[in-house]
């Protein structure tokens, strides 16, 4: 049996109707074209925002004018040649775009995602209200719970002035069970995280030093992150606002 070509299945995408009834019976070329449909979608999706400069796009019509048909003695034109040459750009375009998917898909799969995004999640895992957060805005009550599930009670920042309590959640770090609770604030709902590991073994940078405390930076998705260790803890304040309010906060917990 002689299946369908590339070309051939190339064709059939651009919209050109093959008289056969091979393809209707083999499930093979149908199998093959639902493949070459599939990544024309997902091309198409991708690149729906791209569109090439005014340079580039003078350069492509340049190329095609210089190869336009010219007449002959009959008066047919040179078919032949435009559909040669636009097929050769198609397929250098088409292997472009698959080339430059390919290599942002090697990106987002080989680089390694920062280890303190890992505490962003927890502080949406607390916005969420996910299993085992505790609403509580009582801070003897959440001192007694950390104390049961961690073995100590991590520092609270002074209430009042617009800060409350909302709860806490214990959850998992890098393989270790840490604490986090959540402050309601008048720039918005931030989540203080204590873990053990240091700011900059988990990459985040250094950002200030007030009275002998060195602060940290990082940010991952819409989150800011300020980092402050204090004794054997690194208190993490994670929030959708400014890092000077994040590092005010965390310069509460500091007696």
């Amino acid at each position: 049996m002689t299946h369908l070509t590339d070309e051939q299945l190339e064709s059939i995408l651009q919209g050109e109707s093959l008289k056969t009834d091979h393809l209707s019976g083999c499930e093979l070329c149908q199998s093959r074209l639902k493949e070459k449909q599939a990544l024309a979608a997902r091309l198409k999706t991708a690149f729906a925002g791209v569109a090439p400069s005014e340079a580039l796009a003078q350069k492509i019509r340049s190329q095609f004018a210089s190869r336009a048909p010219t007449e002959v003695e009959s008066g047919t034109t040179r078919r032949m040649t435009v559909t040669h040459h636009w097929k050769r750009w198609t397929a250098t375009l088409s292997s472009a775009a698959a080339i430059l998917i390919i290599g942002l898909l090697l990106k987002a799969t080989l680089m390694p995602t920062p280890v303190y995004a890992a505490l962003v999640e927890i502080h949406q895992y607390n916005l969420s209200k996910g299993l085992g957060y505790l609403p509580q805005t009582d801070p003897n009550v959440l001192a007694e719970h950390f104390q049961k599930e961690l073995g100590f009670n991590p520092r609270l920042p002074e209430l009042g002035h617009g800060l409350q309590l909302r709860g806490c959640c214990i959850k998992h770090f890098k393989g270790t069970v840490v604490g986090s609770y959540v402050v309601d604030t008048p720039q918005g709902i931030i989540s203080i995280v204590a873990v053990q590991d240091n700011p900059a073994t988990m990459g985040m940078k250094t950002r200030s030093h007030v009275k002998a405390q060195t602060y940290y930076h990082s940010q991952f998705a819409k989150c800011d992150m300020i980092a402050v260790r204090i004794e054997n803890y690194t208190y993490c304040a994670i929030g959708e606002v400014s890092p000077d309010y994040l590092q005010t906060l965390l310069e509460k917990l500091i007696p």
